[in-house]
Parts: structure tokens; C-alpha cells; sequence
């Protein structure tokens, strides 16, 4: 009886540790097995973490004497007083479209920032452009979710994604350097990313409406981000035409956006006088690269990871996590080849440009998602996940708060 009874207990605890495995690996690879109460709430912390991360550097006990924490921060302030002294709506528009920033170059941006400060009612610009990121963060870290949901369709990397949205490269830099024109453009590129992918797989009118506004508009924000993007999509919509994924009409209508936003930008310059965004990074890429820039490229690299913009992008653990997904992923899949194709980018500059031409093109890449698919990978894996995740989630915070923290700038004696 006794061995009979040992039998069952044996089979019985053997049975529900196969369901238990089962489960569990249901719960790391399903899609749906997130409620939405949990994804609000995950959303909710991060968006918080972003906060708080905007904060920190303008905390009294920090700044004590109120000091611009953004590089770029005097020079928006020096955009913007034109618009808020014109006298009439066509000097408004001329100064935003032809006269202000790398002439006319960021519009949009100008035009977003002088309707916050507008709306804030305050004197002080300098202050109100500063707390910017306060929307800018949440912004990004909310959009970056639903466009790692759109590649992916996981939500634990979606979710994952938009945690190191908040302690990410644009994140933390576009603090410290003050690249709001540049933030604001990538928000509204991964938002065209997202519906690019949406008409890919459904064909919906109203996706490829979204995509070719948000492109134009990216255009009128920053146009070396429009540039960067315009590429991205070019190439990767031309790389879908050969492996045949999609239906074929839905890429040539993309494509045909893409290539008629390019048309839309040189027009610019005769309709208003202002600088091209073709030209304008045609002249800054010959100005930034050559075989000078090569022979110095590892001295380059080195004061752009270690120096420029704050040291963020020494930042080795997203580093680490993006090779990982990179040497285990399948590259024959679309979502893959849309992220490696964007990873590429940086490649040229890497090689043969300076730093400023490898901050602008490093800055605009996702580099936190596929880190976040390379977490949900670790996360698949029940006996590392106890040990790393949580390892790398407190060492990714820490790092955020003590960078943030020491944006205060203390001039030597």
C-alpha cells in the first residue's frame, strides 16, 4: 500500500510540475497573458520614472541656484523670442518656417514650445522650455510601447521597451544636451514606424493617412531625424519588395510616401526660401566625414561614448543587451530586419565621421528595443531571469538617477 501510494504522490507532483513548466512558459510567450490593469499599472511606473528622472536635476537641493540644466537650452529661448514678439501672424510664420533655428529647420518644434510657454503664462522661458521633457518623456516612453507591440506582438517586450525608453539614450541625453526639437521628431517618427507596420499587415486607409502626415511633420520638427527615418523606411520597404512578406501595392504606396515627403522638402526651398533637408545634410555629412575622420575613429568614438553628451552612451548594459538580441534573433523576419536596418545607420558615422555626426545619427536610434526583446529572451529562461533581471532593472535605475543627478554643472575655480 505504502508503495502504491508513493506512486501516485510521485506521479501526481511529476504532473504538476509539468503544468507549472507549461505555464510558465505560457506566461513568458504569450502575447495576451498581461491583463490590462497590469500593463497600466507597468506603464504607469515608467512614465513616473521618467518623471522623476526630469526632476532630479532641477531639485533646489541640487540646483540651488536655479541654473539651465539642457545645452541647448539658450538657444531655443533666442529661437522662440521673435515668435512671441511678432506682430502679426504672416511675421510669425516667416521667423518659425524661414528665419529661426538652421533656417527653418525645426518649425514645428519652435511652434510646440512657444504654445507651451504660451499656456504656462510664464516670463521665463528658459524655465518653461527646461520642464519640457516633462512631456516629452512620458510621451516617448508610451510611444515606443505601442510601436514594440507593432513589431512584435509580445507584450512583456513591449512592455520592457517602454521601461528603457525612461532610462534611455534619448531619455538621459535629451536632458542633458537639451534636444527637444530632435526628441519631439523621434516621438512622432516611432509613431510613423507604428502605422508604416499597421498598413503593412492591414491595408487600412487611415494607417497610411497617420504615416504620411506624421512623415511630413517629422520633416517640419528636425529635419536631419526626417532624414535618418526617410532612409530607414526607403531602404527597409525596398528590402520587403524582395522577400515578399507583405502585399506588394501596400509597399509601393509606402514607398511612394516616403519618396514624395523627399519631393515635399526640396520644394520647400523655393515656396519659402528656407534650408532643404536633403541639402542641408548632404552639406553637413561632407563637412563631418572623410578620411581624416577615419584615421581618428577610434579616438572619435572614444570622446563620444565617454565624454560628449554627458558620457551616455557608455551605457554598456543596453549596449550588451542590443549584440545579444542581435546574435540570436531571427534576421530573416520583417520586425528584425526594420531594427537592424535602423541599427545600420550608425555604421557610417561609427567609421568615418566626427562626433557631432555620430551624436546626431546614435541619438535617433531605438536602441532599447532590442534590448527589450533580448530581457523577454532572459526572461523565457526561468533560471537566469531570477538572477540578472532584477540585477539589471536596479543597476539600469541607479545609473539613470546618478546621471541625472550630476547634470548640475560646477564650474572649476
Amino acid at each position: 500500500t505504502n508503495e502504491f501510494m508513493n506512486r501516485v504522490l510521485k506521479s501526481k507532483n511529476k504532473k504538476n510540475n509539468n503544468s507549472h513548466h507549461t505555464s510558465m512558459s505560457s506566461f513568458f510567450l504569450r502575447a495576451d497573458t498581461v491583463r490590462l490593469r497590469t500593463k497600466i499599472i507597468y506603464l504607469a511606473v515608467f512614465v513616473l520614472l521618467s518623471i522623476i528622472l526630469v526632476i532630479i536635476p532641477h531639485n533646489p537641493m541640487i540646483n540651488k541656484n536655479n541654473q539651465e540644466i539642457g545645452v541647448d537650452t539658450h538657444y531655443y529661448v533666442d529661437w522662440i523670442a521673435p515668435l512671441i514678439s511678432s506682430n502679426n501672424t504672416q511675421e510669425f510664420i516667416h521667423q518659425a518656417f524661414v528665419v529661426q533655428a538652421h533656417d527653418g529647420d525645426r518649425p514645428i518644434a519652435l511652434i510646440f514650445l512657444f504654445t507651451i510657454i504660451k499656456l504656462v503664462s510664464t516670463h521665463d522661458a528658459s524655465y518653461t522650455i527646461e520642464h519640457v521633457p516633462l512631456i516629452l518623456g512620458p510621451a516617448l516612453v508610451l510611444v515606443v510601447y505601442f510601436l514594440t507591440r507593432e513589431l512584435t506582438s509580445n507584450e512583456r517586450s513591449s512592455l520592457f521597451a517602454s521601461f528603457l525608453t525612461a532610462v534611455s539614450f534619448q531619455m538621459l541625453i535629451g536632458i542633458y544636451a537639451g534636444f527637444y526639437a530632435n526628441w519631439l521628431a523621434i516621438i512622432v517618427g516611432f509613431i510613423s514606424a507604428t502605422f508604416l507596420f499597421k498598413f503593412l499587415k492591414r491595408s487600412r486607409k487611415r494607417d497610411l493617412i497617420v504615416f504620411s502626415v506624421s512623415l511630413v511633420t517629422i520633416m517640419l520638427t528636425h529635419t536631419y531625424t526626417w532624414t535618418i527615418f526617410v532612409i530607414v523606411f526607403i531602404i527597409f520597404l525596398a528590402v520587403m519588395l524582395a522577400t515578399k512578406d507583405y502585399n506588394r501595392r501596400s509597399i509601393v504606396l509606402l514607398l511612394t510616401v516616403a519618396l514624395s515627403s523627399v519631393v515635399i522638402d526640396i520644394a520647400r526651398i523655393s515656396i519659402t526660401g528656407s534650408i532643404s533637408g536633403v541639402v542641408g545634410d548632404t552639406e553637413l555629412a561632407s563637412n563631418l566625414t572623410g578620411l581624416e575622420q577615419f584615421a581618428q575613429r577610434w579616438n572619435t568614438l572614444m570622446e563620444t561614448t565617454y565624454i560628449y553628451v554627458g558620457g551616455q552612451f557608455s551605457n554598456f548594459i543596453l549596449l550588451a543587451l542590443g549584440l545579444y538580441w542581435l546574435f540570436s534573433s531571427n534576421l530573416r523576419k520583417a520586425s528584425n530586419i526594420f531594427i537592424v536596418i535602423f541599427l545600420s545607420t550608425g555604421l557610417i558615422p561609427l567609421f568615418a565621421g566626427n562626433w557631432l555626426l555620430q551624436v546626431r545619427v546614435l541619438y535617433n536610434i531605438p536602441f532599447q528595443i532590442p534590448a527589450a526583446i533580448a530581457l523577454t529572451y532572459m526572461s523565457n529562461r526561468s533560471h537566469t531571469s531570477r538572477l540578472f533581471l532584477p540585477a539589471i532593472i536596479l543597476w539600469l535605475v541607479a545609473a539613470s538617477v546618478t546621471a541625472v543627478s550630476n547634470y548640475y554643472l560646477i564650474p572649476p575655480s
